[in-house]
């Protein structure tokens, strides 16, 4: 599956938000895992990072979830907000997910 997540730049992150959960991410450069307090996990390849004017825009490509990085650059645990528009909030970013064609799941749906 192809994922392009669109990262926008917030000024402020929801703070009341019932559907709380932490996302940990290991990041090894092209390959992230990521992990959802509720044990949703995830690998992605990075096929692209592109600079736009509010943010990035990446283009992930789903791996097996044994596929993690063999080398970690950097490791977080963030808190996670979904939004009722379907997009998510971190500490200082917005992220909103288009999928490829004929995918109806959602890394965080419930």
């Amino acid at each position: 599956m192809l994922v392009k997540r669109i990262w926008k730049k917030a000024d402020e992150t929801t703070k009341a938000n019932k559907d709380r959960l932490y996302l940990n991410i290991w990041d090894g450069g092209s390959i992230i895992y990521e992990r959802l307090s509720d044990g949703t996990e995830r690998s992605w390849k990075v096929l692209d990072r592109e600079a736009t004017s509010t943010g990035f825009i990446e283009t992930l490509l789903e791996l097996p979830a044994y596929v993690t990085p063999a080398e970690v650059v950097w490791k977080e645990a963030v808190p996670v907000f979904r939004l009722p528009n379907g997009t998510l909030q971190i500490p200082g970013w917005t992220i909103g997910e288009m999928r490829s064609k004929g995918d109806s799941g959602h890394f965080f749906s419930s």
